[in-house]
């Protein structure tokens, strides 16, 4: 029996160029990773170039509060969600609790002040 030979050529190309698949993390996972252990909310995000061979995101944070200049994220496996980190850390304003008014101390019930 003969083989046609462009079928041939066809199995020969799709198993000498099939590659393994490698996992890669997500924009959903990062986008989750904002989400539940940030303040910065549900942001769009785009992956930017990392000098350490991870992968790394900018967030466009809805909470400017916290990140004005949106959120950098950092991936150091890119094939794990789990070691995304934040590398923004988001601002805090602790002069606004001087803007407070002071509470009196409570006194304890059945003693004198």
């Amino acid at each position: 029996m003969r083989v046609p030979t462009a079928r041939i050529l066809a199995i020969m190309a799709v198993a000498g160029f099939a590659a393994p698949a490698i996992a890669e993390i997500k924009d959903y996972e990062v986008r989750r990773f904002l989400y539940l252990k940030t303040p910065c909310g549900i942001a769009p995000i785009k992956q930017i170039t990392s000098d350490a061979g991870g992968l790394r995101y900018k967030a466009d944070c809805p909470n400017l509060t916290a990140f004005p200049d949106g959120a950098i994220v950092e991936c150091l496996d890119p094939q794990d969600d789990r070691s995304c980190r934040l590398v923004t850390q988001s601002t805090e304003f602790k002069q606004l609790d001087l803007m407070r008014p002071q509470q009196p101390d409570t006194a304890t019930p059945g003693k004198e002040n």
